[in-house]
C-alpha cells in the first residue's frame, strides 16, 4: 500500500487540509502529530490500514516507512502573513510561549527569542529536518526536496490545489468549505519597522517561497 504524507505548516490550511484528507481516505486517513519530542525526528508507525498521514512533521516520515511507496503533499503561505498569524495565535490562546508572546515586546521576542525559533523560517527548518538554526545551504535542501513532491499548494489558492489534486492524485471532487483559512490583515497592525524584523527573521522562508514560485499550484 502506498502512502500519502501531508506535512501541515503551522498557519497554513491545516483544518481544510485536515477535512480534505478524511473526505478522500475515510477510514485509511490518520492525523499525524508527534509533538515535537526532544528527538524532532522520532517516528511512531502508523496504524494498520492508514494510507495517508496529516499533521506537524518534519520531513523524513518515508525513511521509515521502507515497505510502502511514499510521496508528499503540503500547503504553503506567505512567510511573512504565516508568522504573523502564528504570532497572533499564539498571544490569543493558550500555548507555552503565551507570556512570553504577550509581553510588550511581543513580536521582537518571536523574532529574536531561542525559545520562539521552531516559528521562524519554519518551512525551511521543517523541510530540511532539522531543529536548529537553518542556514542558507538547508533553503537548497528544502527546495530540492519540494521540487520532488506530488503537490504543493498555495492557502489562499486552496481551490486551485483541489483542483489539481484531482488531476494528479485521482481524488474525487470536493466542495472547498474554507476551514479556518485567515486573512492577512496582521501586516496592518505592526510598524514598518515591526515588519522589517519580521521580515529579517523570515528571510530564509522568503527565499524558498520565491524559488518554488513555479511549482505552486
Amino acid at each position: 500500500m502506498s502512502m500519502l504524507i501531508s506535512m501541515h505548516m503551522e498557519k497554513c490550511g491545516g483544518t481544510s487540509m485536515e477535512a480534505l484528507l478524511r473526505q478522500q481516505y475515510g477510514l485509511a486517513f490518520e492525523l499525524y502529530d508527534p509533538g515535537y519530542p526532544e528527538d524532532p525526528l522520532a517516528f511512531s508507525p502508523p496504524e494498520l490500514g492508514v494510507a495517508c498521514l496529516h499533521g506537524h512533521m518534519y520531513y523524513g516520515l518515508h525513511r521509515q516507512l521502507t515497505d510502502r511507496e511514499c510521496s508528499y503533499i503540503t500547503l504553503l503561505r506567505d512567510p511573512v502573513d504565516r508568522f504573523l498569524s502564528n504570532y497572533q495565535h499564539i498571544r490569543r490562546y493558550e500555548h507555552p510561549l503565551h507570556a512570553l508572546i504577550n509581553k510588550q515586546d511581543g513580536l521582537r521576542e518571536m523574532c529574536e527569542n531561542p525559545q520562539a525559533r521552531h516559528y521562524r523560517n519554519l518551512f525551511v527548518r521543517r523541510l530540511a529536518g532539522i531543529d536548529g538554526e537553518p542556514c542558507r545551504a538547508n533553503v537548497e535542501q528544502a527546495e530540492k526536496r519540494l521540487r520532488k513532491f506530488a503537490l504543493v499548494g498555495k492557502v489562499e489558492q486552496f481551490e486551485a490545489f483541489v483542483r489539481a489534486a484531482t488531476t494528479r492524485l485521482g481524488w474525487a471532487a470536493y466542495q472547498v468549505p474554507h476551514k479556518n483559512i485567515g486573512d492577512n490583515q496582521a501586516r496592518a497592525e505592526i510598524s514598518a519597522a515591526q515588519l522589517t524584523q519580521v521580515v529579517q527573521a523570515n528571510a530564509l522562508d522568503i527565499e524558498l517561497f520565491e524559488r518554488v514560485a513555479d511549482i505552486i499550484v
